[in-house]
């Protein structure tokens, strides 16, 4: 079964270890349900995932994944508008839905960008959240590309 990321990051080897999901619409409950079931299905391969919507930033391991406890929670202006002083989450007045949503994604990737390389700041937004989780050790040097088609397992 395939299906396709909004991000996904990988180490700097090249080995993919976090997929992205960006909500920027209404997320529910059922969506990030479904993007958890995606996760697990996809991991071993990806160790950890992210469920952005405008309000949360929600980081998921994979061996939480079907406790559907997350690994940490942030909220989204906070991270989001040290990459855009002007982003404003939920209370963005946004015309087109999927430029919106790109430009969302962008930020996303500037703060995980910001993580593995600190081009921005030494302490990333999240950076002391996300301390002990692995994640940054294996974001450290590694790259992230957008819209990727994966292969998960239906057997899982």
């Amino acid at each position: 079964m395939m299906a396709k990321e909004d991000i996904i990051a990988e180490d700097r080897d090249g080995n993919p270890i976090l997929i992205v999901e960006v909500r920027v619409t209404d997320a529910s409950q059922a969506n990030f349900v479904e993007f958890l079931h995606r996760f697990v299905k996809a991991a071993p391969t990806f160790e950890f995932a992210i469920f952005v919507d405008l309000e949360q930033i929600v980081v998921m391991k994979s061996d939480l994944a079907n406790t559907q406890s997350p690994l940490v929670t942030l909220k989204t202006l906070d991270v989001l508008r040290f990459y855009d002083p002007d982003f404003a989450g939920t209370n963005s007045k946004y015309g087109s839905i999927g430029i919106f949503r790109d430009y969302v994604k962008t930020l996303v990737e500037a703060w995980l960008r910001d993580l593995a390389y600190h081009w921005k700041s030494q302490t990333p937004p999240g950076v002391e959240e996300l301390a002990g989780t692995g994640l940054l050790e294996l974001l450290e040097g590694g790259m992230t590309r957008r819209d990727v088609t994966i292969t998960v397992s239906p057997l899982r």
